[in-house]
């Protein structure tokens, strides 16, 4: 009887522990959530500059116009990501990587899901800005591509430092075993460097690459190349989809626009055709109605404060892609592609060929709280720095 009673008295200190445990956790993550929240907030795609690359590049996946006023829905903040969106934002592959080269336009991937967050900081943080990353040790150095002379410091310099700086902040971060490679060339913004994964492309799961640099700036502007000659012909790696030029959007930015001084880096990424493939084919197997990102794109943007000389507004975009289901890297046809267009399959059913697999809200909220973790490490880190 007395061994009974310590059994019981055993379990009810374990659920106690368990539930003490839980409770904190629960509570460190709310906290957690409510900084980031308030020091880097998510904000409507119409929020970033008219320039911005990934925002024309969502804004022309929904809607092939570039105009997210008839395409969103109605509240107070749109375009925050993809519940705000009426139409599913479609993609055709980078130029030169589908199966049928024949065939132009076709939709055979979408946006998965998408986050743009701001922040604003002194622009002594960045103008100062030196790598941390250029002793022997590190995995790569850092050279500047756009070399300021003093008191010169464009936006498209700040930009260059906060992208940087984010690959110096995440640095330390536990995934750095497969982000970096002690092989890899020094950081530059020419189209095609690679800065993070394996430097085999057939070796690693992931792999980034600089698509390139925009700059609205007036007397200044420069639009992002996205055409087949934007990147090297020996790229490791390509861009998973297409990426539209934001030649249209600079050029029609004005001083009205309040948004005539602002600059940005892009570069993108993805994983080996096989890991995508075997997460594929397991959920599914297991009848999970999502599948597995093949890349995407990250956008730096730092714009000047109006009224604020000594500030400058931080812009973080992540936009993931993914092939639509049933598509794979080796496997589009007309008839695929059409499915995917109506949302259905041969059945009427969703989920099936060509039915666009969507994050579960749970697993996007995470990655949207991922996102403003890296957006206020490199804060912090710059804040160190200075």
């Amino acid at each position: 009887m007395t061994t009974i009673l310590k059994l019981v008295h055993s379990q009810r200190n374990l659920i106690l522990i368990a539930v003490v445990s839980t409770s904190a956790v629960s509570t460190g993550l709310y906290l957690t959530k409510r900084l980031l929240d308030r020091t880097c907030p998510r904000v409507p795609l119409t929020a970033l500059p008219k320039s911005s690359a990934c925002r024309n590049l969502v804004e022309k996946a929904v809607s092939g116009t570039g105009d997210l006023s008839t395409i969103t829905q109605p509240g107070e903040n749109p375009a925050r990501g993809l519940e705000d969106l009426q139409r599913i934002p479609l993609l055709a592959a980078w130029p030169g990587t589908g199966a049928d080269d024949n065939i132009t336009n076709i939709k055979t991937h979408h946006i998965t899901s998408f986050v743009a967050l701001q922040a604003e900081i002194p622009a002594s943080f960045l103008e100062g800005y030196v790598s941390t990353r250029t002793s022997a040790k590190s995995h790569h150095t850092h050279q500047t591509d756009l070399t300021p002379t003093e008191n010169s410091i464009t936006t498209s310099h700040l930009a260059q430092n906060f992208l940087t700086a984010f690959l110096d902040s995440i640095a330390n971060n536990p995934e750095r075993w497969f982000l970096n490679d002690k092989n890899l060339p020094p950081l530059s913004l020419k189209p095609g460097t690679q800065i993070a994964g394996r430097r085999n492309p057939n070796s690693g799961l992931f792999a980034a690459f600089i698509l390139g640099t925009w700059s609205s700036t007036y007397g200044a502007k420069r639009s992002l190349n996205t055409d087949l000659s934007a990147l090297p012909a020996d790229t490791p790696r390509l861009p998973v989809t297409e990426f539209p030029s934001n030649e249209d959007a600079i050029s029609s930015v004005g001083p009205s626009d309040g948004q005539e001084d602002a600059a940005g880096a892009v570069f993108y990424y993805s994983f080996t055709e096989g890991f995508v493939r075997a997460i594929d084919k397991f959920t599914s197997w297991a009848g999970l109605p999502w599948g597995m990102l093949e890349g995407g794109y990250q956008e730096f943007i730092v714009e000047r404060v109006p009224g604020k000389d000594d500030m400058v507004r931080l812009s973080y975009v992540p936009v993931e892609c993914a092939a639509l289901a049933g598509f794979s890297s080796d496997s589009r046809s007309s008839t695929t592609i059409g499915e995917s267009l109506t949302g259905q399959s041969d059945d009427g059913e969703e989920g099936n060929k060509g039915y666009p697999k969507r994050l579960p809200g749970i697993l996007y909220e995470a990655h949207v709280l991922y996102a403003q973790f890296l957006l206020w490490k490199t804060i912090r880190h710059l804040r160190r720095q200075k």
